[in-house]
């Protein structure tokens, strides 16, 4: 990958100087990953700064990933993590059946950590990212990881953001962080899970759930299948071994198995919970960020035995997905619009209707940094209009 970079930053002829361009870059002791690390939190911070002016619900994602790396064995600090990929290739598609179940399939490679900032609609926006191991000299535990960016988050915003978590953190231990953080969330938990309800009696969720009706129904998107779905929604009191304070479940029925979401926010009224339901919703953003990098940046695909230089990569791809990012918000609407007629242009209905900007943005700007090169278009900081005047004229003499 660093050679083919080498490559694209001069000429194919050129690759061998880009390359060392690149090396020298990630040994430098003049910088480390700290540097783009707070970078990404400033930024997160506006973003936090933004949905507060306009009062949106502000909403911090958070999630776990891993970083294949099956054929390796040389590079530092490998360590075992669970390979989603071969899951999702076992799962039974029309025409192939796989036996379900069995044990999960055990490679080597790095554990992810990330969350995100995001309001009720939009884009999110990238707080924290780190790589790290559980073997190796710097070897660390995923409660110790997640503990110590849940006590940045909460000594920076407090109560003022709802943290969203899926079934992976559902869990005695994470409660008790939870409630010595001081800090709001919304957790989805299983079925078989125990709680005390109300009158002390401890059962599973599912069991609790059979006791309560729907007390609303909404027709609701379904994406996955395109159309309406009746949901019905319900809510009751509960409390568990690990916190001390009184807590709430929202049971979401969408068809399947219901959604359990617990929180510590009281719950009321029927539109109470319809939020608290429209916050997990955008838990799937935190998810879209994982596949990007994975898929469009290439993340597994870095080679590099050395923990330091590993890991500066590792931030400088998060740093261009940031980038991309900020390139959709509206002030650079004109530029944006121009580099895809330009660079990556589609036509027929289905091109027009699919919601994929982030990817057209980065086929669109990998082009055009090819034809134009190796000087930076645009400086981000100017206005849009004069950043679009500057394209049309540099493409011009270029071209001409």
């Amino acid at each position: 990958m660093v050679s083919e970079l080498g490559s694209t930053m001069l000429s194919g002829r050129q690759a061998t100087a880009g390359e060392k361009r690149i090396h020298r870059l990630l040994t430098s002791e003049k910088w480390s990953e700290e540097l783009i690390r707070i970078f990404q939190w400033n930024q997160a911070q506006e973003r936090y700064e933004e949905l507060k002016r306009e009062g949106e619900e502000i909403l911090v994602v958070w999630d776990g990933s891993e970083i294949e790396k099956p054929e390796s064995q040389k590079a530092e600090d490998l360590c075992a993590v669970r390979s989603s990929k071969a899951a999702r290739r076992k799962k039974s598609r029309k025409g192939i059946f796989n036996q379900p179940g069995g044990k999960p399939i055990i490679v080597q490679g790095y554990e992810w950590t990330a969350c995100v900032v995001v309001g009720e609609k939009g884009k999110p926006s990238l707080a924290m990212m780190d790589f790290w191991s559980r073997r190796g000299p710097d070897a660390q535990t995923t409660k110790e990881e997640e503990e110590k960016m849940l006590a940045k988050v909460a000594r920076e915003w407090g109560r003022n953001v709802l943290h969203v978590f899926d079934r992976g953190y559902a869990g005695g231990p994470w409660l008790e962080m939870m409630w010595r953080r001081h800090v709001d969330f919304v957790i989805r938990w299983k079925k078989g899970h125990h709680f005390f309800d109300e009158n002390g009696e401890e059962n599973s969720l599912g069991q609790l759930g059979k006791k309560k009706r729907s007390r609303d129904h909404r027709m609701i998107w379904d994406a996955v299948k395109h159309e309406n779905r009746k949901t019905g929604i319900t809510w009751m009191q509960v409390r568990h071994a690990s916190y001390s304070e009184t807590l709430w479940v929202v049971i979401v029925r969408r068809g399947g198995e219901p959604w359990y979401l617990v929180t510590n926010r009281c719950i009321e009224t029927e539109e109470q919970a319809w939020k608290i339901y429209k916050a997990y919703c955008r838990r799937w953003q935190v998810e879209t960020v994982f596949r990007y990098e994975k898929s469009e940046l290439a993340i597994e695909t870095i080679r590099i035995w050395k923990k330091e230089k590993r890991n500066k990569f590792f931030h400088i791809i998060s740093l261009v997905h940031s980038l991309l990012l900020h390139l959709l918000d509206d002030d650079y609407r004109d530029i944006i619009t121009w580099i895809f007629r330009e660079y990556c242009h589609r036509t027929g209905k289905k091109q027009k209707e699919a919601k994929v900007p982030i990817y057209r943005l980065r086929w669109a700007l990998s082009r055009f940094f090819q034809e134009i090169r190796p000087v930076f278009l645009f400086a981000w900081n100017v206005q849009p209009s004069t950043a679009f005047h500057q394209g049309l004229n540099v493409r011009s003499q270029n071209s001409g």
